[in-house]
């Protein structure tokens, strides 16, 4: 989880991952990535579940990764 003051240069792996703060670069779950209302996504994301909440901003491509 990367709070609303959270501010990322770089990218992010994990099992899963929400964000409420400031991303700039890729975020790769092997699960589930959620986009909270306030935050900002500047990079490519890939999991196997997207949520983005309403006022939030994110510029990147969606890879729906369904690999087992």
């Amino acid at each position: 989880v990367l709070p609303a003051q959270s501010r990322v240069e770089g990218d992010v792996r994990a099992q899963s991952v929400t964000v409420h703060g400031i991303v700039t670069g890729d975020l790769v779950a092997e699960q589930s990535v959620r986009i909270g209302g306030q935050a900002r996504v500047e990079g490519d994301v890939t999991c196997r579940t997207l949520a983005i909440e309403e006022g939030a901003y994110f510029a990147g491509r969606s890879i729906m990764d369904q690999r087992p």
